[in-house]
């Protein structure tokens, strides 16, 4: 009877050393967050392996896979220089036609909704009718009217029904409260180049085609193909559960681990290095908007 919620992975990271102190202290404590919602980490990383695998056969640009392409290639598709990057009435437009880069979810309900929802269930409901059977047979029977004992059925039913609702109702609301801290978790602003300038723009507005500037402490903002990289590793663990910070580069090859090595993914942070890399997803097209979507749709 009880509903389970598979939750979101929680990231280990210092985060973007350029952030205000308030922004830091939100940070931290949307990880906490996520680390009370979380998994152990061995069938966190079992479940994620999952997740990643099945985003991955859908992550593909004009019929082909992002990886398996040149980033000269790439831009060239989505019509934008890798030396200037996109000018800023073309990233406008873009923005109003594939609109901001951020996960969005769909308003929640709130707890005590939840547990009345789960007391519409079919076996629930009979469970219900059978308690109150038992009480009312009981108390229309002279023989047993005044024991107390000849209630025990119907009260144990209805005290089983309130706790399995409660449970569940608690752990659907915790897996939305992780998915809320999922969406938070990211720098206010990221550098991008615009019309051959350096700029520092909002972490929403970037598109498909800017070209954005990373470094050690700033957080991935969108799933980006590799032009440069140098020194650079990217802890994934928000997104595969793997401890280890992963190493990247450039280079088109066999792909041996759960992602590409010449790709970095939303919401990851930089752990050393620092690389310029072409948007190729935003929002909920990112793979960790993917997986987003799907945890969304095994919870309905």
């Amino acid at each position: 009877l009880l509903i389970g919620r598979r939750n979101m992975l929680r990231p280990d990271h210092l985060f973007p050393h350029d952030l205000t102190n308030q922004h830091h202290q939100d940070l931290s404590r949307n990880v906490e967050e996520l680390q009370e919602y979380g998994l152990p980490l061995s069938r966190r990383a079992s479940s994620s392996r999952s997740l990643v695998r099945q985003v991955s056969v859908a992550s593909s640009f004009h019929g082909d896979k992002v990886e398996d392409l040149q980033a000269e290639h790439i831009c060239a598709i989505l019509k934008t220089d890798p030396h200037r990057g996109l000018s800023e009435d073309k990233a406008q437009e873009r923005l109003k036609k594939d609109g901001p880069n951020q996960l969005t979810q769909e308003p929640r309900l709130g707890l005590f909704m939840l547990f009345l929802l789960q007391l519409t269930s079919f076996i629930i409901i009979l469970l219900i009718i059978a308690a109150i059977a038992s009480i009312v047979v009981n108390a229309t029977n002279e023989g047993s009217r005044d024991e107390v004992l000849s209630y025990t059925t119907g009260m144990a039913i209805f005290v089983l029904v309130i706790l399995n609702a409660g449970i569940a109702a608690y752990t659907e609301n915790a897996a939305g409260n992780a998915l809320d801290a999922l969406a938070k978790l990211s720098q206010p602003e990221v550098s991008v180049m615009r019309g051959g300038e350096v700029v520092s723009i909002p972490t929403v507005d970037v598109v498909r085609g800017d070209i954005i500037l990373l470094e050690t402490g700033d957080v991935v903002p969108a799933d980006l193909r590799l032009i440069t990289a140098a020194d650079l590793k990217v802890d994934e663990k928000a997104l595969t559960g793997e401890p280890d910070d992963v190493s990247k580069n450039t280079k088109i090859k066999e792909q041996t681990k759960l992602t590409p090595e010449n790709m970095v993914f939303s919401g990851c942070p930089v752990a050393n290095g620092k690389c310029k890399g072409v948007v190729v997803a935003t929002g909920m097209e990112t793979r960790i908007g993917e997986i987003a979507k799907m945890m969304a749709s095994e919870d309905k």
